[in-house]
């Protein structure tokens, strides 16, 4: 049978996005909805005397920021989540 490489690999990514959200609808919505008011584009100012280092740099250091706000978010929705359940039985 044939294996298309590009068919796997968004297979790949759709498994992994699922798993980081619980495999729960209402957190993937959420979270595509909260991506959709920050899009993660790279803006390049290519007028002279702009780097494009410089604006990948800044990019990576607000990407940082933000994939320290999300772990703890992600700390707290799973803590709520066990909370819910040990209430529950």
């Amino acid at each position: 049978m044939y294996k298309d490489e590009i068919i796997t690999e968004v297979w790949r990514i759709r498994d992994e996005y699922a798993a980081e959200n619980h495999h729960d609808l209402k957190e993937m919505v959420a979270d595509l909805e909260k991506r959709q008011l920050h899009p993660h584009s790279i803006l390049v100012d290519r007028r002279p005397g702009h780097s494009p280092e410089g604006a990948a740099e800044a990019n990576n250091l607000k990407h940082q920021a933000k994939g320290k706000a999300e772990a703890s978010e992600t700390r707290t929705r799973r803590h709520r989540k066990t909370k819910a359940k040990a209430a529950r039985r």
